[in-house]
């Protein structure tokens, strides 16, 4: 059902977490090597009924990346959001058909997330800042919404093959 695969998936990374985090504060360089090694080779050694996206071991370097993130700093300085900006306009134009959406939806979205969150450093408007909160109250609902609705349409134009541009329409 809807959102059950992504509600079970937190709560099993929330189970992980006192281990990841030891790990992060005591041996960051070890943890960070066993979580690329699993995400890396996983996927070409599962064989199990879930799909790789949905399977939570799959989505540790995500939530690791946030701890990692928060323990040293939680800052982006410019040459990392310029490498990111850069990444996202190549993901954007390149035809990244042939690569698992497991690896581009993690690295688009840590990507994303540290150019977006060095963009906001410029930003000094409080009003802004409370339109975010705001939205972020109503985020999942919305993200299932989407679902159901994407569900929809995507059902009605199966079997279709979407240029690049009807994609980003779509």
């Amino acid at each position: 059902l809807l959102g059950e695969w992504f509600l079970g998936c937190l709560l099993l990374l929330y189970l992980l977490f006192p281990i990841l985090k030891w790990g992060i504060e005591k041996h960051p360089i070890i943890t960070a090597v066993i979580i690329i090694a699993v995400y890396a080779i996983g996927p070409f050694v599962y064989h199990g009924t879930i799909p790789t996206g949905n399977y939570f071991v799959f989505r540790i370097p995500e939530f690791a990346f946030g701890m990692y993130f928060i323990h040293y700093g939680g800052k982006v300085k410019w040459p990392v959001a310029l490498v990111s900006g850069g990444i996202l306009a190549y993901a954007a134009i390149a035809d990244l058909t042939t690569v698992d959406v497991l690896y581009k939806n993690t690295v688009v979205g840590i990507v994303t997330f540290l150019f977006v969150t060095w963009l906001c450093t410029f930003i000094k408007w409080d009003f802004f800042y409370k339109i975010c909160g705001t939205i972020g109250k109503y985020a999942y609902a919305v993200f299932l919404t989407h679902h159901v609705i994407s569900n929809e349409i995507v059902f009605h134009f199966a079997g279709r093959i979407f240029t690049r541009l009807e994609n980003y329409i779509f």
